[in-house]
């Protein structure tokens, strides 16, 4: 698989990195996720990668692209989508 060294798994830190572990735990099926997992590397896929993605947008108004939830690690999509941190939305948008 991967050649790079794994961290020692941590838990999430702070509410952001708990509220998107919640998610991933609910998705994923898993009792844990640490904030420095990837997505894809603790059973994420492909059509679980659309259901993350369309629950961040809906739950913070934040556009998430597909490639963030693929290269990114647990603690980098909390800071990108935090839980109410985006702007409302206009009727318009």
């Amino acid at each position: 698989a991967f050649d790079r060294p794994m961290p020692p798994r941590e838990e999430p830190q702070g509410e952001a990195e708990r509220w998107m572990a919640g998610i991933w735990r609910d998705l994923l099926g898993r009792v844990s996720v640490g904030r420095y997992d990837n997505f894809f590397e603790v059973g994420g896929d492909s059509l679980l990668s659309v259901q993350l993605i369309a629950r961040i947008e809906r739950e913070t108004g934040t556009a998430v692209e597909g490639i963030a939830v693929l290269r990114e690690t647990l603690s980098a999509l909390a800071a990108i989508a935090r839980p109410g941190t985006a702007a409302p939305q206009t009727a318009e948008e």
